[in-house]
């Protein structure tokens, strides 16, 4: 680490960032299964690296981001919308990792089955395709045919499906052919947190890297490089 990272990390012991309430299965604890959350294993990571306490501030919506980062009452945003990618509210990290949509239908839908767009539900804490609505709300409108499959990113599909309707429900593919870039952006009153992580993910190994961002079961792990 710099001097400049040392100095940041000694003057702020506790590190605040926000996430959406919609993605709390990310930051999901470890349970009886031997599974925990992407962004809590990331966190615990840093946690490992820092000896700092990071906190989550939960939100319900993306309407006062810009002005928390400003007035720093938050440090990054682990979750940001892609909104403020256009906005120059603070830095973005590079990819930390990387993802796919995936299309969740009923058991007894058909691979191959065409998506039809009017009975396709999209999430997203920022979707153009209307009203965000959470995954619960979503899942139990697939089990009622309101919508014949609902489009999400793979992570978030595999977290929840262990919790609502798993027996009847299946990832029955790839939502397009382009990943999913996973960044956070970080406040510019704390710019040396971006070379932290990098240098934090940089220093594991194979081993932990595959354990914290492969996705068990579907066959989508890092690459050790």
């Amino acid at each position: 680490l710099t001097l400049a990272e040392k100095a940041w990390i000694k003057a702020k012991p506790v590190v605040y960032f926000s996430i959406h309430e919609q993605h709390a299965p990310y930051l999901a604890p470890l349970d009886g299964n031997g599974q925990v959350g992407v962004y809590q294993s990331l966190i615990d990571a840093l946690n490992e690296q820092t000896q700092q306490q990071y906190q989550a501030i939960w939100r319900s919506n993306d309407a006062d981001l810009t002005q928390l980062l400003n007035k720093q009452t938050i440090d990054f945003v682990i979750d940001p919308p892609s909104h403020l990618s256009k906005a120059n509210t603070g830095i973005w990290s590079d990819a930390l990792f990387w993802g796919h949509a995936v299309v969740v239908t009923r058991t007894e839908t058909l691979v191959g089955n065409p998506v039809i767009a009017p009975k396709t539900a999209f999430f997203g804490t920022d979707s153009v395709h209307g009203e965000h609505q959470s995954v619960a709300h979503l899942f139990a409108a697939l089990m009622k045919r309101e919508y014949d499959a609902v489009v999400m990113p793979i992570r978030l599909a595999r977290y929840a499906m262990r919790a609502e309707h798993q027996e009847h429900l299946k990832l029955n593919g790839l939502y397009g052919r382009e990943p999913l870039a996973y960044r956070w952006l970080i406040s510019h009153h704390a710019k040396p947190l971006k070379g932290i992580v990098e240098k934090t993910l940089h220093t594991l190994d194979p081993v932990a890297s595959r354990a914290i961002f492969s996705i068990p079961g579907f066959g989508i792990e890092p690459r050790d490089n």
